[in-house]
């Protein structure tokens, strides 16, 4: 924690490099025994998000862009969706493609991205800090050459992500695990750093997640 920081002080109203230091001696302090981190993916890789399992000695990297909490909060949360076999495979063993995905890749990239962005949602409810679905090809969206009726810009996206984001609040889609444990802790986070350890043992989102944003329209 930087001396410019108080303990006590809103999420919210620190510093992004505050922020950043917050989250990423939580994610450890949560996750002790997971025996991974959080860091800038440049720092070890590159400029894109990645995740890296761990190697000897070497605990495994979750690898965050450009120095973002959204994206440390996005990463953060396909890790605690990932099972034990994915945990051991370059990005989980998923091939991405970048910006400029035709039609059927974007489709099943907002597929694959419903419940992670669900999760996050979750995250940034936790922390009192705003929330945008991510639909990462901003080519295709404003791409002259689709017939307008062969993509909505999202909105079916949008829509499946706030059903399960209600899914996870009404508990009628158990969280994850780790995504329990993870927003539990974030939610000590938000206000006092001090408070992590005695949130660890409960592992479950407040009932108040539900309430403390609008969905997104």
């Amino acid at each position: 924690m930087t001396a410019n920081a108080s303990p006590d002080t809103l999420f919210a109203a620190l510093s992004p490099a505050e922020q950043l230091e917050r989250l990423t001696v939580a994610f450890e302090d949560c996750f002790t025994e997971m025996n991974t981190v959080l860091m800038r993916a440049e720092d070890f890789h590159g400029h894109e998000p990645i995740y890296l399992p761990g190697a000897g000695s070497q605990p495994a990297k979750i690898g965050y862009a450009h120095g973002f909490v959204r994206s440390l909060l996005h990463e953060a949360a396909h890790w605690t969706v990932a099972g034990k076999h994915r945990l051991t495979q370059i990005d989980y063993g998923y091939w991405y493609a970048p910006d400029g995905r035709n039609l059927d890749e974007q489709r099943a990239f907002e597929a694959a991205e419903v419940k992670p962005q669900a999760i996050e949602w979750l995250c940034c409810q936790a922390l009192g800090i705003g929330f945008e679905p991510s639909l990462d090809n901003l080519h295709l969206i404003s791409s002259d050459a689709l017939d307008p009726s062969a993509y909505d810009g999202g909105a079916s996206f949008t829509q499946a992500l706030k059903h399960q984001h209600q899914r996870f609040c009404l508990n009628k889609d158990p969280l994850p695990p780790r995504a329990a444990r993870w927003i539990a802790c974030l939610q000590s986070v938000k206000s006092s750093p001090s408070a992590l350890l005695s949130t660890l043992s409960s592992g479950k989102p407040s009932s108040s997640q539900a309430t403390t944003q609008n969905p997104p329209k």
